[in-house]
């Protein structure tokens, strides 16, 4: 008999849906087929259960994953998990994705957690401040201080969370103390998992510019670069852009590993390209807005 996969080791529900009807399909046959399981779940033809494991817009209720966690025979923490997996699929908005994203990682006991891709990434990217402590505490001289540290902070952090949150970086492998009691970075160029991490990038994007709104009210000009620019383009013309933007940051990216000093200071980089219109003519030779796409 196949064994039965564990929701838990999923963030996908079509993916964990998938699985589960491939080993059911293996250990009962026929018993196992698209249209047997539709009747066991009440519906009304194989062609919605299709849907339902290949559909990318997920087309299954509340109660449907109730029936569906009551036919695996799921416990209560694993129906709640699919629920939340389910839930955060369909969800609309930045908030109600984080939320159910938080809820599917409060189901899943420490022992799973430990093992699973992307749920580091996920934390350190929720708190802004454990990517800026992460570059902070490699980059000073750290003599035990904790209440000088969380000073250098903006705004100011205290002592007792700035070591709260150092030694949670040490433990999701981000950084390492060395044997003279400072800090450094494990790699120095960090690159996101895959599942969960890119919401938190979102959520992580999202607050940093709500503090670059804050910058260009607290800051001189001296010290910020905010700027912008208003074009029009064609749509075609989107693709090479987006590859201009994305070679310019890796080679910010070199310059920044190459530059290196004793007046070091952690700064943040955000390059946002987005349309601003609607709709427009796509005949040839009149320019076309930029239309909104997911990356």
């Amino acid at each position: 008999m196949a064994p039965k996969p564990d929701p838990f080791m999923y963030a996908d529900p079509q993916v964990y849906l998938r699985d589960w009807f491939s080993a059911q399909r293996e250990s009962l046959g026929r018993r196992g087929s698209l249209q047997a399981v539709a009747g066991r779940l009440g519906l009304s033809s194989k062609s919605h259960l299709h849907r339902i494991l290949h559909d990318p817009l997920l087309p299954i209720s509340q109660e449907l994953v109730r029936r569906l966690a009551l036919l695996i025979g799921l416990d209560a923490n694993r129906a709640d998990y699919l629920e939340a997996m389910v839930l955060r699929r369909r969800a609309t908005s930045l908030s109600e994705r984080t939320r159910q994203h938080e809820r599917m990682r409060s189901l899943v006991p420490n022992r799973i957690q430990k093992s699973l891709q992307g749920l580091d990434s996920y934390a350190y990217f929720s708190d802004w401040r454990l990517p800026v402590l992460r570059e902070l505490a490699s980059i000073v001289r750290f003599d035990g201080d904790w209440d000088a540290l969380g000073k250098r902070m903006v705004p100011e952090l205290s002592g007792a969370r700035c070591r709260k949150a150092v030694k949670s970086l040490c433990e999701m492998g981000f950084l390492k103390q060395t044997d003279d009691g400072r800090f450094e970075q494990v790699d120095p160029y960090l690159r996101s998992d895959p599942d969960g991490a890119d919401l938190a990038i979102m959520k992580f994007q999202d607050v940093m510019m709500e503090r670059a709104r804050s910058a260009l009210d607290a800051l001189p000009p001296e010290q910020r670069e905010i700027s912008s620019l208003t074009f029009s383009v064609p749509k075609s013309a989107l693709p090479r852009l987006r590859q201009k933007l994305r070679g310019f940051q890796d080679d910010l990216v070199r310059d920044i590993l190459d530059a290196q000093g004793t007046d070091m200071d952690v700064f943040q980089f955000n390059m946002q390209l987005f349309p601003v219109t609607r709709g427009g003519s796509e005949k040839e030779g009149e320019p076309c807005p930029i239309e909104a796409r997911a990356s």
